[in-house]
């Protein structure tokens, strides 16, 4: 009995429509993606538009007082009114940074319980694959040395530009940065940058994350040694024992479980 041949074209149908199906559903989970992405950067730009100084109520005041009399700062319990709105929305956040020339512009979380709580959540705890920018274990708002994570997100959000700081002529246009917390203007400058990696157990090596908190001399001495002696480029800028210093984490790409890492120290506000 002779055997019946397959159709070759038939074989190309069935094939033809497994790539098809295989980029539909690719093409949907990127579009997906897009779309999540677009609507979490949009809803922390709504954020930072609440961010505002309000002024109070002055009805029995002249136009021309109100118009030159500087808007109050904090409210009757010692908040910052630019953030009061904020921190009723949601009690975990502490503070707010900012850096020019950059995307970052975000409120910054702290749940000591759960510090990495919003590591997948965005402000209001939803899920979200940016996250949002949070004090690290180990440290406080108050600590002599605080370090804060944020994703290095492709689009740029995030701390998805931290690492212009790589390039020193960005420093050079940017020295400083904020970081305030509900109850405290504060300002940083920059004092190096740090190309890291989390370590391996038992691996030899210095652990930059964990030496956030309140410092003996000898550790902060160590962890400002490391960024001068390691940093990228030298800044000039010095700090000594009793600064105030804040790192800013990011994870970066010139190795595996690579980090990129800015230390800065606070400053009077001018």
């Amino acid at each position: 009995m002779e055997e019946k041949r397959k159709d070759p074209s038939r074989k190309f149908l069935i094939v033809l429509i497994i790539v098809i199906v295989v980029f539909i559903v690719s093409a949907a989970g990127f579009f997906s993606t897009l779309y999540n992405l677009k609507k979490e950067r949009s809803a922390f730009n709504e954020l930072a538009q609440m961010v505002t100084v309000t002024v109070p109520e002055t009805s029995d005041i002249s136009a021309d007082i109100i118009e030159k009399a500087e808007p109050p700062k904090y409210t009757e319990d010692g908040f910052l009114i630019k953030y009061d709105g904020l921190r009723k929305l949601n009690p975990d956040m502490i503070g707010w940074i900012t850096v020019r020339g950059t995307e970052i512009n975000y409120p910054v979380m702290y749940r000591p319980e759960d510090p990495e709580y919003y590591l997948y959540r965005a402000f209001d705890g939803s899920p979200s694959k940016s996250g949002t920018p949070f004090i690290a274990a180990g440290c406080t708002p108050e600590s002599s040395v605080i370090l804060i994570h944020g994703h290095n997100m492709k689009n740029g959000t995030m701390f998805g530009s931290l690492d212009k700081y790589a390039d020193k002529s960005f420093w050079e246009q940017v020295p400083t940065f904020t970081f305030d917390t509900l109850t405290e203007e504060r300002t940083y400058e920059v004092i190096g940058v740090l190309r890291s990696r989390v370590l391996n157990v038992g691996e030899e090596g210095f652990r930059y994350y964990n030496m956030a908190g309140d410092l003996t001399e000898s550790e902060f001495n160590e962890l400002y040694r490391q960024f001068k002696d390691n940093g990228i480029y030298d800044t000039g800028v010095e700090a000594q024992y009793g600064d105030r210093l804040i790192m800013l984490s990011t994870c970066a790409y010139h190795t595996e479980n690579g980090r990129l890492v800015v230390l800065a120290k606070q400053i009077e506000n001018q």
